[in-house]
């Protein structure tokens, strides 16, 4: 794999408390039509460009089955997600019926989203392992490429320092920890950094633990100007072959709609726009150094 841009909206949680409003949480229908407002934003992009191929949706069984069949039909590239939404422990929406709703929607790539700091709670980090294990097991056996998104969150939530150094030891740690334990995925969704030096720290443990693996760099919401400043880092090592950004793409053209200042047209077309900047960001940037 050369490369592969990835669009996610995959997040459940976050769409609730998003289009509530003044109610207590948001309808189903809604979260539903909003997500089909960031699908044709993404076919925006292609229909202006973005090659079909270097790309893919993220995005879950729940309120987004209608954006699955859609994209199976375009030819379109989808991942999805096998993770409870907003659980600071790895647990399966879907319990141990998890093999039957990946395989009823034959993914290009099944997602899991994990929440591990080494020096966090021991135990919850064991079980965590355990149900990963299972699932690469799983996706192994049967032929479903892995993809891991792995956040490491500070202990002290209010250390401001974290996420340098602080961060990036701690995720070597991480991947070697999952690595070893059996869960290795074919892509690493990894947190950004600003320097160079504390992502290459980073992609020493992935070379090492996973060496046919490839990598992507998430957003994690933050401003268009930071995770640039993230892409144009990542870029320049040959593990990392693209992104996956989500918020920092859709939030505010979706806030636009929600609120009545945009229709559903004008946010899609601001969303495949952004999903294009990003795309232009990376490969402007693609000049392997490692």
């Amino acid at each position: 794999m050369e490369k592969i841009y990835i669009l996610p909206f995959d997040h459940r949680n976050y769409f609730r408390k998003f289009l509530a409003g003044e109610a207590e949480e948001a309808s189903p229908e809604g979260i539903k039509e909003s997500k089909r407002i960031i699908y044709e934003g993404f076919r925006l992009a292609v229909a202006s460009g973005v090659a079909v191929n270097d790309c893919a949706i993220l995005v879950d069984e729940e309120y987004g089955t209608d954006v699955l069949k859609s994209a199976v039909k375009e030819g379109i590239r989808r991942i999805i997600p096998v993770e409870k939404s907003g659980e600071d422990e790895f647990h399966f929406e879907y319990k141990e019926a998890f093999p039957e709703h990946i395989e009823k929607f034959q993914p290009d790539f099944v997602k899991a989203l994990l929440r591990y700091n080494p020096e966090g709670d021991k135990e919850a980090n064991s079980r965590s392992r355990g149900r990963l294990k299972d699932l690469a097991e799983f996706c192994s056996e049967e032929g479903h490429p892995f993809l891991l998104e792995l956040l490491v969150p500070p202990l002290d939530k209010e250390d401001t320092a974290f996420d340098g150094s602080p961060r990036a030891s701690l995720t070597g740690v991480a991947v070697r920890e999952l690595a070893r334990d059996g869960i290795l995925p074919d892509i690493w969704k990894l947190e950004g950094f600003d320097e160079e030096n504390d992502l290459a720290r980073v992609l020493e443990n992935v070379r090492e633990e996973t060496p046919e693996a490839k990598v992507v760099i998430l957003g994690r919401g933050e401003n268009g100007e930071h995770v640039a400043r993230w892409l144009s880092v990542g870029a320049k090592f040959r593990e990392v072959v693209g992104f996956a950004v989500g918020r920092t793409i859709f939030a505010s053209p979706l806030k636009e709609w929600k609120e009545g200042r945009a229709d559903a047209a004008a946010a899609s077309a601001l969303i495949g726009k952004n999903f294009q900047k990003f795309v232009s960001v990376f490969e402007s940037a693609k000049s392997p150094v490692s």
